[in-house]
């Protein structure tokens, strides 16, 4: 349950802490396509693995033309980003590469060579194969956590090898220098790569918004999700009179759920795929439309909203819909909100208007009364049933020359 705060400055520094969770978890999900070697990171830097296995502090590398040219093009625009050492690479079968271990270094430029330096003793370990793998956050957070607690490298990596049932009697010495290659299946490859971190694109997109709210002043997210959820706030109550609208049919624990996410000002719905979820967004959409007000409705993928968009357009009368997600469709959304400007004024309110929602509405009581009454029935025929159960169980104890005939 989540406490409420005392001041705005509490909220900022519940959302400082959150933006600090993101680049950390960005940190730990680093992944590369093969053809960016010698773009994004760097796999010919080092011939030899020393700073896990033989945990040394700094490595010297000969300072060639190709190590040259990294560090030139670091310096010159990519000087405020961390560099990060990582061993040994995963790819899968698309070319996603990926470094298993990885720790942040710095570098020093001698006459001849470049010293590289750790930055810290203990190496972080990257997840992103995991996920690939479909294991699930649960296992991914007890993985990390038995990975941690192990001290030994070579022990630390038995392990992931043989959760990706990689070989584990292979031992590793040399670094391999070949060209990375694209296999049908994963591969865990015996090089080190050198790369510049950075928060990826959706991460620095959401850490934006989250900096941008942080300037926010409580008075601007007075009616906000946000201000219920973290401040004592009025909840707006729908009428008990106004019964919900069924225009997709629901169950009973569908209803319930449509009822209490129109009564209140935040509610989450969850269950399993197959249990009727999109049916409860459409009745929750419906309502609040026929109640007259807007809903925005977003989901993680085009597919979901699609689904919605599709249903909600066969039961209005008007486009009332404005699509937006993919770069498609806010090309048209400009002139769908201008065709819903012209709409809005060629509508004209019927006269009648309050005696047709009162139809319905009686309508709908009526139509609950009669459930009400075959719920009764059903029970009452249950009784009888039983009653009837326990009569021919007597019937079949008495002795056949005394039953009456």
């Amino acid at each position: 349950m989540l406490k409420h705060l005392e001041s705005i400055n509490d909220f900022r520094q519940l959302l400082s802490y959150y933006i600090s969770c993101l680049e950390k978890e960005d940190i730990l999900s680093f992944t590369f396509n093969y053809r960016s070697d010698g773009k994004k990171f760097y796999s010919k830097v080092f011939k030899k693995e020393e700073f896990f296995s033989k945990k040394k502090e700094q490595i010297n590398v000969s300072n060639t033309p190709y190590i040259e040219n990294i560090v030139n093009n670091y310096q010159r625009s990519q000087k405020n980003m961390p560099i990060y050492y990582g061993y040994p690479l995963f790819m899968d079968s698309n070319g996603k590469v990926s470094p298993i271990f990885f720790v942040e270094v710095f570098f020093e430029k001698k006459e001849e060579s470049i010293v590289f330096t750790k930055e810290s003793v203990s190496l972080e370990f990257n997840h992103y194969l995991l996920t690939k793998s479909h294991f699930n956050l649960e296992e991914i957070n007890k993985i990390r956590l038995e990975i941690d607690e192990e001290q030994d490298f070579h022990i630390k990596l038995e392990k992931i090898k043989d959760l990706l049932s990689f070989d584990t009697t292979k031992s590793y010495s040399d670094l391999d220098q070949k060209p990375l290659i694209v296999n049908s299946s994963p591969q865990l490859i015996n090089k080190a790569i050198l790369y510049v971190g950075g928060k990826m694109g959706i991460t620095q997109g959401l850490i934006d918004e989250l900096e941008k709210l942080k300037k926010v002043s409580k008075q601007e997210l007075k009616g906000t999700s946000i201000s219920s959820l973290f401040w004592n706030s009025e909840k707006e109550k729908v009428p008990k009179e106004n019964e919900i609208l069924e225009i997709f049919q629901l169950n009973n624990s569908q209803e319930k759920a449509v009822v209490k996410a129109i009564s209140n000002n935040i509610s989450v719905i969850t269950g399993p795929p197959g249990t009727g979820k999109s049916q409860v967004v459409l009745n929750i959409i419906a309502n609040a439309v026929w109640n007259n007000k807007s809903v925005l409705f977003a989901s993680k993928n085009n597919q979901a909203v699609d689904v919605v968009n599709t249903k909600l357009r066969s039961i209005l009368s008007k486009n009332l819909v404005v699509r937006m997600g993919s770069s498609k469709h806010r090309k048209n959304a400009t002139l769908q909100i201008h065709k819903l400007f012209q709409n809005k004024k060629s509508i004209k309110i019927s006269k009648d208007y309050k005696s047709y929602t009162t139809s319905i509405r009686d309508r709908i009581q009526k139509i609950d009364d009669i459930r009400t009454k075959i719920n009764y029935l059903s029970n009452l025929n249950d009784k009888i049933e039983s009653i009837q159960e326990k009569i021919d169980n007597i019937r079949s104890q008495v002795p056949k020359n005394l039953q009456k005939k």
